[in-house]
């Protein structure tokens, strides 16, 4: 299942940016086929463009009323469909979103989500996950549970800095 991280620029000089994370972490970045992608408003990725023009990008993105969960049940085909999952602080992912048109056409999905465990940012949205719990829920569901624990594991480290 193809993942794109479509990160905006200010996360690449963070330490607290959790898509890092998800990258340095080898077994879900095979197994998600994790890519990053630099958000720029005016040149959007034409990998991204040519998907969403074939119906085969999906957006991970908190719910806003009639937006389908995505659970076991999802109608969702993993080898044909890709999903991008925005990688900023959730301030700079409404921006990404407001200014990349082709992203307000692409369905979304979104992830049943409890609190986050995520300490290392101010002003967190409720209800919604960083990066790298996003991609947990993900190898859980793709029933890759040991790499989501790797992936766990490393981000409990990575939180009590």
């Amino acid at each position: 299942m193809p993942l794109y991280l479509l990160t905006h620029e200010r996360e690449l000089a963070r330490a607290t940016n959790t898509g890092q994370l998800v990258l340095e972490c080898p077994n879900s970045c095979r197994e998600l086929q994790v890519s990053r992608i630099l958000w720029q408003r005016k040149a959007p990725d034409a990998t991204l463009l040519e998907l969403a023009a074939k119906n085969r990008l999906w957006l991970l993105y908190p719910a806003s009323g009639q937006v389908p969960s995505l659970s076991a049940d999802t109608p969702l085909c993993w080898e044909q469909h890709h999903l991008v999952l925005l990688d900023a602080t959730w301030q700079e992912s409404q921006k990404m979103l407001r200014q990349s048109p082709y992203l307000q056409r692409i369905p979304r999905l979104s992830l049943a989500a409890g609190p986050s465990a995520y300490q290392l940012r101010r002003n967190q949205q409720q209800g919604a996950l960083c990066t790298a719990e996003v991609v947990m829920q993900l190898l859980e569901r793709a029933g890759q549970k040991e790499i989501s624990a790797e992936l766990a594991q490393r981000f409990a480290e990575f939180n009590q800095r």
